[in-house]
């Protein structure tokens, strides 16, 4: 169970308050959060999608956001099964990410928030046999698939990599969202995140297919273009992007490299430290 903060919560896990810059977790360069590219940058921001949204009505959004809600606690219930499987992950998707410190030999995460995205990305963008972590669990453990999670499941095992641009706030928790990725505009639905009301902002997650909308795996970090760590995190994702857009798997190489990038500075940045996760 996780306990508080600067309270050891497991054999490798430690959850600290630290300050954003301390060198013990991955020997962060400030200037790492202050280089980007601001014409790339802009590109983002002006960025039009190819394919367009057609806004539900308010009574398909209310229906939408009601499976929602069900396919929420469905995927969190699947997440508690698994979470165990960290533990096996944990000390070299630290040492990838940079939040581990060699002087207490732990990882060091700073609240559920870094917790769920550090999960994230031991279960999808770690491989084992040249599949995601994710998969190669629930292939040993197929008993934990049933009818009532197998859709949610299945989204979950092909889930894709994305940086989103949060263009409108929508009823019941909806949000217009394009994708920079794959140009796309689609109606994502976050209660939390659209209580937030961060309108401008980038989120960078992973995305779950369900039909009429798109819902995260857990695990994220909204991103302000505007502040130069956010620019920076962005920025990370231009060596990429060509090939983000062409590539044929959700664990492409060019894919794991961009994510690891990016995730890393994140949780070395502190860019999850002030989130809370209800």
């Amino acid at each position: 169970m996780l306990a508080g903060h600067d309270q050891v919560i497991g054999s490798d896990f430690i959850m600290r308050k630290r300050d954003t810059l301390n060198a013990d977790i991955g020997h962060l360069n400030p200037d790492d959060l202050n280089t980007y590219d601001q014409a790339y940058i802009e590109r983002l921001i002006h960025c039009q999608a190819k394919e367009c949204l057609t806004i539900p009505t308010d009574v398909e959004l209310q229906r939408l956001s009601n499976e929602y809600t069900k396919q929420r606690e469905v995927l969190s219930a699947y997440h508690d099964e698994v979470v165990d499987i960290m533990i096996d992950y944990d000390t070299e998707a630290a040492k990838e990410l940079g939040n581990f410190d060699p002087y207490i030999d732990k990882v060091v995460i700073r609240n559920q928030a870094e917790m769920n995205f550090f999960y994230d990305y031991i279960t999808l963008y770690r491989t084992v046999k040249n599949k995601r972590v994710i998969i190669d669990w629930r292939e040993a453990h197929p008993d934990a698939v049933n009818q009532n999670n197998r859709q949610v499941v299945t989204a979950l095992e092909q889930a894709r990599f994305a940086i989103l641009r949060l263009d409108e706030n929508l009823a019941h928790g909806g949000i217009r969202v394009t994708d920079m990725i794959t140009q796309k505009e689609s109606l994502l639905i976050d209660k939390a995140l659209n209580r937030s009301r961060k309108e401008g902002m980038f989120f960078i997650c992973s995305l779950l297919t369900m039909g009429k909308y798109v819902m995260t795996s857990g695990g994220g970090v909204p991103v302000d273009p505007k502040a130069a760590a956010g620019k920076s995190a962005l920025s990370l994702s231009q060596p990429y992007l060509a090939q983000l857009r062409n590539a044929q798997s959700v664990i492409d190489e060019n894919v794991l490299q961009c994510v690891r990038k990016i995730y890393g500075l994140c949780l070395r940045g502190g860019a999850l430290s002030h989130i809370t996760v209800h």
